[in-house]
């Protein structure tokens, strides 16, 4: 997958160094209605991103029905293909409240999956349309976490991480590091994962993990002072 790119201030883009067309091309910003252009075959393109409508509801717990604060709510699949890294400053996604109330804007005409992500709680995917009100409620899965250092062993905060699972192209979102070098994914499958973060100049960092059903996992990932090569192109 090509890297994504972001629009600058006056809202221009450019893709670079694309093999050849035609592409299909993704265009989402938080907020709005994404929108899907198939096999462009020239540019440059104009794309109008509309505000859409909202999807709102509550987030409860399955087995006592007390409200689920907290709770990561996105909208489409809620997963990236391995190797995407996908950017979560263009996620349409929003947070829980204390009564476990929640509002997510940007949404089509079309139904979409909306996609229920907590700590201690597996993931839940169900679909809605615009201007609906959903209860969603959460059981009991699985979480990963772990710690992002570097080589001195201190913490490396904003670090992006992301599991790969050994046996799926797909993977949870990338998620970030806080000040602590802290990450967390939860609502993550069981399975046997590679825990891949990276941050700035330094070289990438990687981790074996096994997810076990409801249990709390936890990987530790090393990033150490990346190197350079040099050469000439002919």
């Amino acid at each position: 997958y090509p890297e994504p790119v972001y629009s600058a201030v006056e809202g221009k883009a450019r893709l670079e160094s694309l093999p050849p067309g035609p592409w299909n091309v993704v265009v989402q910003a938080r907020g709005f209605v994404r929108q899907r252009l198939r096999r462009v075959a020239s540019a440059p393109l104009a794309v109008r991103l509309e505000r859409g409508g909202s999807i709102t509801g509550v987030v409860r717990e399955g087995r006592t029905r007390r409200p689920v604060a907290g709770a990561r709510v996105s909208m489409g699949a809620g997963i990236a293909a391995t190797g995407g890294w996908a950017e979560e400053a263009t996620r349409n996604e929003t947070t829980t409240n204390a009564e476990g109330r929640f509002g997510l804007d940007g949404i089509g005409r079309t139904p979409t999956n909306v996609v229920v992500r907590a700590p201690g709680f597996d993931l839940v995917a169900t679909e809605a349309r615009q201007g609906e009100r959903i209860e969603i409620f959460l059981f009991p899965g699985a979480t990963l976490s772990g710690t992002v250092r570097d080589d001195e062993g201190r913490p490396v905060k904003n670090a992006a991480v992301q599991a790969e699972s050994h046996r799926s192209r797909i993977a949870p979102p990338t998620e970030r590091t806080d000040a602590r070098g802290e990450f967390l994914i939860p609502g993550i499958r069981p399975g046997e994962y590679t825990v891949v973060a990276r941050e700035g100049g330094l070289a990438p960092g990687i981790a074996a993990v096994v997810v076990e059903p409801e249990t709390e996992a936890r990987g530790e990932v090393l990033l150490s002072e990346g190197g350079f090569v040099t050469g000439r192109l002919v």
